[in-house]
């Protein structure tokens, strides 16, 4: 086996073991982001079919605003 090369291979696996504290940190910040606007969605949705507007609950939804009332 030559010099280096198993040096090489140690200092790969090392590489691929390191986690970026900031970027997994942000990464998870979006991913908390965007999971709590849609529970925020969900409930508005959910409180306008629990009000009878189960029509406008729809349109929250799906997103078809445009749909006469």
């Amino acid at each position: 086996m030559e010099a280096g090369v198993g040096e090489d291979d140690a200092q790969e696996s090392e590489t691929r073991s390191t986690i970026d504290l900031s970027n997994l940190a942000g990464r998870t910040q979006l991913a908390a982001a965007c999971q709590a606007a849609y529970l925020v969605d969900m409930a508005k949705a959910e409180a306008l079919d629990s009000m009878g507007e189960t029509e406008r609950a729809v349109r929250w939804w799906t997103g078809t605003f445009d749909l006469p009332t």
